[in-house]
Formats: structure tokens, sequence, C-alpha cells
């Protein structure tokens, strides 16, 4: 996904591109929209997070490994650690660069290590809260007050990976690392989760069933009460499945949002919508064919996208959300596609 070095003053972008056999990463200066392309190879499933000046590349299934990147010079890491065969490693949340949490896609508990030195520090059982399946499938996570919030997806993986009776979120006392609140979503299979400081509310996107549209939506979690408050976005309004590789969501202000959707034909889109009312404003990009729309990003008014179609260029877009104008005339090119 397309992830920013800072939230202000930002002068490039790091771009993690892959074809699904390989992988690597780019950077886009905004400056002048120049690239560097395909700087260093990393696993063909990989997400990257910034904190403090660095990039953390998360290797996920069958790379099973962290790499950490000098924002000064992205040529080689200067870390490298395992999460463990197998773990599937899926989102980190920093409380300090000494302290940060790994959700493992396929553990039964919260890895907790030191990042700046990769070891381990403890890990936290959530085998509690696994379907049948035995897994309990954590994936996105918000760190906020000391608080860490990990999103717990149950889905049954001997069922096509289905969602299962409920999904929730439970929230983590860093000082003690131990859970002291669990919170029912209101729908199900919660694959990303943000804390938005303009409206004081953690949003998560439920996708429930890729097969099915209208069974999710965007919903708002309460950080001081604990209360999921109910869908503000349906998946029915949205005419689509929340989709993305990361971040399928962003929000200009505190109603102006736009999401990537995906129809029951698997093509992509970007939808405007109303965070308070619930409503769909309209389309401002949907390609005619393919699972086309990857992930977005927001920086000062510019909706980043990573664009990675079958049959066109592939490469970043760059809409302008005063008037959702494309200020590209071409995707960026970065390589390999950006996902």
């Amino acid at each position: 996904p397309v992830k920013v070095f800072s939230n202000t003053g930002v002068e490039k972008l790091f771009v993690v591109t892959t074809d699904y056999e390989t992988g690597s990463y780019s950077t886009v200066n905004l400056t002048d929209w120049s690239t560097d392309n395909s700087i260093g190879s990393i696993h063909s499933d990989a997400v990257a997070q910034y904190y403090r000046d660095k990039i953390y590349v998360i290797n996920r299934l069958y790379g099973d490994n962290i790499e950490v990147f000098n924002t000064s010079d992205l040529t080689n890491p200067i870390l490298q650690f395992s999460t463990g065969a197998l773990s599937n490693p899926h989102y980190m949340a920093f409380l300090s660069e000494e302290k940060a949490y790994i959700t493992l896609y396929g553990e039964t508990y919260l890895l907790v290590v030191n990042p700046s030195t990769g070891d381990e520090i403890t890990q936290i059982d959530l085998s509690s809260y696994a379907d049948d399946d035995g897994i309990p499938e954590m994936s996105p996570m918000v760190m906020l007050n000391g608080k860490l919030f990990v999103a717990i997806q149950r889905l049954d993986r001997n069922n096509n990976w289905a969602p299962t009776d409920y999904s929730l979120v439970v929230v983590i006392d860093t000082t003690t690392d131990t859970v002291i609140q669990e919170i029912t979503l209101t729908g199900k299979n919660p694959i990303a989760m943000s804390y938005n400081p303009l409206i004081d509310k953690i949003i998560v996107c439920e996708v429930g069933s890729y097969y099915s549209i209208g069974d999710g939506g965007i919903e708002t979690i309460d950080p001081t009460t604990y209360q999921a408050e109910g869908f503000k976005v349906t998946e029915t309004t949205l005419e689509g499945n929340l989709a993305g590789m990361y971040n399928p969501i962003v929000l200009v202000n505190e109603n102006k949002g736009y999401a990537l959707i995906s129809d029951s034909s698997w093509n992509t889109s970007i939808v405007k919508f109303n965070l308070d009312t619930g409503e769909n404003l309209g389309t401002i990009d949907a390609p005619e064919t393919g699972f086309s729309h990857s992930d977005l990003n927001l920086i000062g008014k510019d909706l980043i996208l990573a664009y990675r179609p079958y049959t066109e260029a592939t490469g970043i877009r760059i809409f302008d959300t005063s008037n959702d104008n494309e200020l590209t005339t071409t995707p960026i090119d970065v390589g390999l596609p950006p996902s």
C-alpha cells in the first residue's frame, strides 16, 4: 500500500509493489512526481508502515518477517527479524521505539517485540477469541492513549474463510498487556481500522462475506466508552463490498470520505460518501472491469490511489479532493504494480 513518511511536510511516498510472484518497493517525490523505482526486493505479499523516520515492511505469509528501513537510506534494511514460520504477520502498532505489537494471522497470540532490535518481549494469548478452527484471525490495530484496539475477524478457514457468528475488537492495556474490554461489532470481518481525530472515533471497515453485498459497512467506535456505534455507511448504500489491500477509506473532513468498493463482478471503484448522513455522494473513478483499485491515502487535499488494472498502465494516481478531478494524466509508473 501507499504509506506516507509523516503527517505533515510529506516529501515522498513509499510504495509497496508486487506482481504476486515477486515484490519490490519504490518512492515517489511529491514535488515533481519523479520516482526511484524497484529500489529493493521484498516479499510478494507485503505491507508497509511508518513510525518515527523508519519504514517497517511486513512480509506476510511465507515471508513471516519484518524488515526495517531508515528513510534516509532505503537501499538496504537496517534490521530484519522473524515472526515465526507460517505466522503470517499482518499489522504493527507502536507504543514506542522499544515496544510494538504485531498481529499474527496464523497464530493464537499477539506478538510483542522491541522494534529496534527485533527481540521478543512477550506474547499475549488471544486463543479464547478463536472460532472453531482454533485461530482468531487478528488483523488491523489502533494504538490510542496507551490502549491497543485489536480487530478479531473470527473467520472459518475450513469453510473458505467465511465469517462466523460474530467479530469483535479487544482492547489491551499496554501497561499490563492484558485485555480490559471486548467490543462486539455490528458487522463481521473487519479488514481495516483507524483512528480519526477529526471526529474522535475509531473507524472500522467491516466487509462481512466477500461473496455478499449488504452485510457490511463503515462503523465507528467511541474510544472512551468502548461502544460500537453501528454502521454509519452501509455496503448497500455504497453499492459494493469494501475493498483494498490495506486502507480502503479516507476521511477528508468530519463527514466527507472516499471508499474503495468492489461490486458483485469484482470490479472496483472509488465512491464518495458522507459519514454523518450515510449518503453515497457518487462515483469518482470506475474502470470498466477488474479489481484495479488497491489502496487509498490522503496527503493534504490530495487523494492517493494505488492503481493496478490488468489491461492498462499501472501506477500511482492522484485526485484533488476539492473538486474530485484527477491531477495525474497517466498513472505514475512505480515499477511493478502498486499494492
